[in-house]
């Protein structure tokens, strides 16, 4: 490479690192918080929630599943790029600003909704606790993430980590799903080669009968065709964070959703049953082997976590409203129902 050439990369990389940020930041929050505001304005939502801890958790959550989405149907029409992702992002939030939040389109009324909600007033008594569990929660935040910082660097491997990584890598290069590798059509069955180089599957077992290599999947020969063996929505995010932050970013993949995996299991169970059983099953999570594990390792049991927890909270939640419980519990220290309405004002 030419010493101009190195300092073009050079300068490329500085770039995403400068712009990476800022981007996930916004794919991970805007969404969510633009549609939380936008129905807070068409009613009285303020006081659904137990503290402004679970409200920022919830967009996050939203935020994800939009953006993950998405990805996911740019992905499957060939067109996945972190710009193209972005601008969708974007002009759906300008729809949901407008639809749900009547916003018109200038800029103060459309960052209005991307502000956080007030603090709900409490009693001091459940103040002081409220504080001391999020204090006790971002200790926890802090933890896992030191715990789960060095993920597995798995590039290579026939194994389900190093399939994840390099569709997601070649998600992010390409844009597509199916990969094109033109080596395939320059193989000669007479002479062997594509026995050599392809491995053969049972007919009655699979579908598609040959594998270009373990986990990928021969499509179709005569167009290059390769198709990756897993679903797709774990890759997309290991190839929207490849685009923005390289083969780093895209490995970081892992240990991110894991940390959310943590906050689902604690804000769950925070609504199930109490603050001090959430802060307790969460810290027992983290310290697990088993979960330190997994959140270095790029497999999808971490997004797994993510949905079925997300999920369970996204029930409870339901549940809760529909037989108009309303908050419950404040999050902080016991079970109980309360009304939509206003807790009590501070003393």
């Amino acid at each position: 490479m030419s010493p101009s050439g190195g300092i073009v990369t050079s300068l490329v990389e500085v770039v995403k690192f400068l712009i990476g940020p800022p981007v996930l930041a916004f794919l991970l929050y805007a969404p969510g918080a633009v549609l939380l505001n936008a129905l807070t304005r068409r009613g009285s939502r303020r006081y659904l929630f137990s503290g402004n801890d679970e409200w920022f958790y919830t967009v996050v959550l939203i935020s994800f599943l939009i953006t993950g989405a998405l990805g996911l149907v740019l992905a499957e029409v060939g067109m996945f790029q972190p710009w193209l992702l972005l601008g969708l992002v974007v002009v759906l939030c300008l729809i949901l600003a407008v639809a749900l939040g009547g916003a018109g389109l200038r800029m103060p009324s459309l960052l209005a909704l991307l502000k956080l909600p007030a603090p709900m007033p409490r009693r001091a008594t459940e103040r002081r606790l409220a504080r001391l569990h999020s204090i006790a929660l971002a200790v926890l935040v802090v933890v896992s993430a030191g715990l789960f910082a060095r993920p597995a660097e798995m590039l290579r491997g026939a194994l389900d980590s190093g399939v994840y990584v390099n569709a997601g890598v070649s998600l992010g290069r390409t844009g597509a799903i199916f990969q094109r590798d033109i080596l395939m059509r320059q193989l000669n069955n007479d002479t062997g080669e594509v026995n050599e180089l392809m491995q053969g599957m049972s007919r009655d077992r699979f579908a598609l009968d040959r594998l270009r290599m373990a986990g990928f999947y021969v499509l179709d020969k005569k167009a290059a065709l390769v198709m990756p063996q897993h679903y797709s929505l774990f890759p997309v995010w290991i190839g929207l964070l490849y685009s923005l932050f390289g083969i780093w970013g895209g490995l970081y993949a892992s240990p991110m959703l894991a940390l959310l995996g943590v906050l689902s299991v604690y804000f769950f169970a925070r609504r199930a049953f109490s603050g001090g059983a959430a802060l307790l099953g969460a810290t027992l999570l983290v310290l697990c082997p088993v979960t330190i594990w997994f959140a270095r390792y790029p497999v999808s049991e971490t997004l797994m976590g993510v949905l079925v927890f997300g999920s369970c909270f996204a029930f409870l939640r339901m549940v809760q409203l529909t037989k108009g419980l309303g908050v419950r519990g404040q999050g902080v220290g016991g079970l109980w129902p309360c009304p939509a309405a206003p807790p009590v004002p501070a003393s």
